[in-house]
């Protein structure tokens, strides 16, 4: 008899398994030692081999750039992956119909224990690289200041999901 994660994913190439595939099937497994083993190494042979569990590096084809409007004087939720960790790489902001000098505060909100802690963002560059990793517990935040207040402020990040 075929395992599940065998017969479920027939009709799929390995190229053709995502991330989300690997998801489903470890979310339908329980804990239970000896008993799910094989199941446990079949899905591991499967994400290795579909190149959907990125070991020491981010999973491929996983990357998205996200954003937050009304983010002038305003602290705005940037990303907070539902699942997985994902590795911020940069962000950066758009300000238009205001003058004068923009900036962006980030911050990381863990939001399981109510705390943020500021992130160090040098100078007023509209872009910065960060190369950082979030998961469900945390929210990337950001908040746009200075000049004089714009029709529009938009914060950006561009992100890849990690193994």
């Amino acid at each position: 008899m075929k395992s599940r994660t065998y017969r479920d994913l027939t009709s799929k190439k390995l190229n053709e398994v995502t991330i989300d595939d690997v998801d489903a099937f470890r979310g339908a497994f329980y804990a239970q030692g000896r008993k799910n083993k094989r199941a446990y190494d079949e899905l591991q042979q499967v994400a290795l081999a579909s190149n959907q569990q990125g070991g020491s590096g981010s999973v491929p084809g996983t990357a998205i750039v996200v954003q937050a409007t009304g983010a002038y004087d305003n602290t705005v939720k940037l990303y907070q992956p539902i699942i997985g960790t994902w590795i911020v790489e940069a962000v950066s902001f758009t300000t238009s119909g205001g003058s004068g000098t923009y900036s962006i505060s980030l911050e990381l909100e863990d939001t399981v224990n109510s705390l943020t802690m500021p992130l160090p963002v040098f100078g007023n560059s509209p872009y910065h690289s960060l190369d950082m990793e979030i998961d469900s517990n945390i929210s990337l935040n950001a908040t746009i200041t200075g000049g004089t207040t714009p029709s529009s402020a938009i914060a950006y990040a561009y992100l890849m999901r990690r193994r």
